[in-house]
């Protein structure tokens, strides 16, 4: 059953990935500051990020069926009304809903109700390939809305301005979000390799398209030859495993790269690594890039659209490179692997990050859109 809660949080559900942990994350930092905080998902998965034992879940797909037909969006008629069952049966207090989908429904579910409602896409919309119904539907409805969140200035400029008003408008990154201190490997392919132990070059994330490591293969592979001692670690699952299997092969990077799946246990890897890369075509605001530099870690990373700008200065602590270059690419991966001076600095300026994007300073953000 929905309880009466100071804030509400919407997600699809409680899967791996950055939108996710960033609420579970949220959803914490207000349960200690006292708050009741109610977090609604489709199904009722254990979370896989550390959550407050206090914070009230609720499953939109336990609740009944409720025939309340949505014109705007017939097929999601079903979701759209249990969710309108949950908001109204939970407070006054504001809700706050994360991903594109998930945002439409929420504020189509909301019309009428005494909630106000803020919504945040967690990529950059203008490069992200929603359908073009969720395209339409989103114009048309944030407009609706108590405040759009977008995560860096660039999403906002190149996307939220053209539709909605500046001061409707806010731009929030991510925090730093605390690491597990208990880690365990959760390997699921490469047969469980025996991981290199130490000085390897290290990315994470979703194996597909967006994050680019089909493009950090051919960058890595430029400079195996002259670095024949150096490694690289892709930790990550997705859909494009196959493919990145077989290039690897086809670049003679057997042995060199390794694809350990979904990992627990980031931080030591974190602890151990050379150097972070990140690779993408596109990003939100990256969790990882600052979990990377919070480590102590130098980044290097494509200056993609839209978040690695916006924690990473040039030589102070991280290398930027022009969006897909992989030939430069690879002579940033050889100077972090070669230059020691280069090295100590970056890595001795990566924890600067903490005074930005500290949880206590991005939470501050959010109350003041949740300030009546």
């Amino acid at each position: 059953m929905a309880c009466t809660s100071d804030i509400t949080l919407v997600l699809p559900t409680l899967c791996r990935g950055g939108a996710e942990k960033v609420m579970c994350a949220m959803a914490d930092w207000w349960c200690a500051q006292g708050k009741r905080v109610e977090l609604i998902t489709f199904d009722d998965a254990p979370s896989p990020f550390p959550l407050d034992a206090r914070v009230k879940r609720l499953a939109l797909d336990d609740l009944p069926d409720l025939a309340q037909p949505c014109p705007e969006w017939p097929e999601e008629s079903l979701a759209v009304a249990r969710l309108r069952h949950a908001l109204s049966a939970g407070g006054t207090g504001p809700v706050i809903s994360f991903m594109a989908k998930m945002n439409i429904r929420t504020l189509l579910a909301a019309r009428g109700l005494s909630r106000r409602v803020i919504v945040s896409d967690r990529c950059h919309p203008p490069l992200y390939p929603y359908p073009e119904q969720i395209t339409r539907l989103r114009a048309r409805l944030y407009p609706e809305a108590s405040r759009v969140v977008m995560q860096t200035m660039r999403s906002a400029r190149e996307w939220a301005y053209r539709f909605l008003p500046e001061a409707r408008v806010a731009v929030i990154p991510n925090a730093v979000l605390p690491s597990k201190k208990s880690c365990s490997p959760n390997a699921t392919s490469d047969a469980a390799p025996r991981l290199p132990e130490r000085g390897f070059l290290l990315a994470a994330g979703r194996l597909d398209k967006a994050k680019g490591f089909d493009l950090l293969l051919k960058a890595f592979a430029a400079k195996a030859k002259i670095l024949p001692e150096l490694r690289l670690i892709i930790a990550g699952e997705g859909l494009e495993r196959q493919e990145l299997e077989t290039l690897r092969e086809r670049l003679g990077l057997t042995g060199r790269v390794f694809l350990p799946g979904a990992r627990d246990d980031l931080p030591k890897l974190m602890a151990q690594a050379r150097a972070f890369v990140l690779s993408s075509r596109y990003e939100g605001f990256p969790n990882v890039l600052l979990e990377a530099l919070a480590a102590g870690l130098p980044v290097v990373a494509f200056d993609c659209p839209a978040g690695p700008r916006e924690c990473i200065t040039h030589e102070h602590n991280g290398l930027l490179v022009p969006a897909q270059d992989t030939a430069l690419l690879g002579e940033a991966l050889w100077r972090i692997a070669t230059d020691e001076a280069l090295h100590g600095k970056l890595a001795g300026n990566a924890k600067d990050v903490f005074t930005n994007y500290s949880m206590d300073s991005v939470m501050a953000q959010w109350n003041a859109l949740l300030a009546p």
